[in-house]
């Protein structure tokens, strides 16, 4: 693996590493779909990000929108 490649993976790591197991395993395991309607531009952009992290658009977008609502939740909870 390239060193490019190991530092995104730990970058993303990182990011994920705080997520309780039960989520990291709700995320290893969907059953539900979600659609989205994007612009070409925003589709493009967020292919992009994802790429970055050696990553498909949609486990991107799992990801980052797992990460949002569980910030959420702890903001809501404070």
């Amino acid at each position: 693996m390239s060193r490019e490649v190991s530092e995104k993976l730990d970058q993303l790591a990182e990011l994920l590493r705080g997520l309780p197991p039960e989520r990291v395993d709700l995320l290893l395991r969907p059953s539900e779909r979600l659609t989205v309607y994007l612009t070409p531009q925003q589709k493009d952009d967020i292919r992009a990000a994802a790429e970055h992290y050696g990553l498909t658009l949609s486990g991107f977008a799992v990801r980052v929108l797992d990460a949002v609502a569980t910030a959420h939740r702890e903001r809501v909870r404070k």
